[in-house]
């Protein structure tokens, strides 16, 4: 594996951050966005995700965001952010849809922490070394933040990357039924994950 540089989230790499956001969430964050494209908001579900990079102040904001570059070409990125031990209060799951109401009971929990929004990779790319460095570029940050635990929310059926956090330090504290979002999608076990940091 080449070593990747990691550089901020910017309006340049807005198309990959999208596209790597919905790979993380297998298809559920283009099902969503597709609701926006239902109500007449866009044309295109793509769009729907690219402005949402740009607009500030939510987990997915290209704020949030390190982007992982091999000889100038985007690999993979990581969005994360230190939350308040009080973001719980701020989080009414009453206010949403049944499809995004556990989700966000677990999101409540996540006050106090780092948490780990998303790490993606392209799948070409999966198998290098990439997923393991944007794990270490988020603990990187977590510290630099002064928390002291991290957290994610990841299904259960996406073996994988439950394996990479298992073995990154991270343990199931808590989880969730969460229905499927589209026709084709059955209904997924949800896990909060922790990792408590060193020094």
């Amino acid at each position: 594996m080449t070593t990747p540089e990691f550089v901020p989230g910017d309006k340049k790499y807005a198309a990959d951050l999208a596209a790597l956001c919905d790979i993380a969430s297998r298809g559920r964050n283009a099902a969503l966005w597709q609701k926006a494209v239902d109500e007449g908001q866009s044309k295109s579900v793509f769009e729907i995700g690219r402005q949402g990079m740009l607009i500030p102040g939510h987990d997915l904001s290209m704020e949030h965001a390190s982007v992982a570059l091999v000889e100038g070409a985007v690999v993979g990125a990581v969005f994360g952010m230190t939350r308040a031990k009080d973001y719980g209060e701020t989080v009414d799951p009453e206010q949403y849809g049944p499809d995004m109401r556990n989700e966000l009971e677990l999101k409540a929990m996540t006050g106090g922490s780092w948490y780990l929004a998303v790490i993606g990779v392209y799948r070409e790319l999966r198998g290098l070394g990439y997923g393991k460095a944007l794990m270490k570029q988020a603990a990187k940050r977590a510290r630099a933040e002064k928390n002291r635990k991290m957290t994610l929310i990841v299904a259960k059926s996406n073996a994988s990357a439950v394996q990479l956090y298992l073995k990154s330090g991270f343990r199931v504290v808590e989880e969730r039924s969460c229905p499927p979002v589209r026709d084709i999608d059955v209904p997924e076990t949800w896990f909060l994950m922790r990792r408590v940091l060193t020094p």
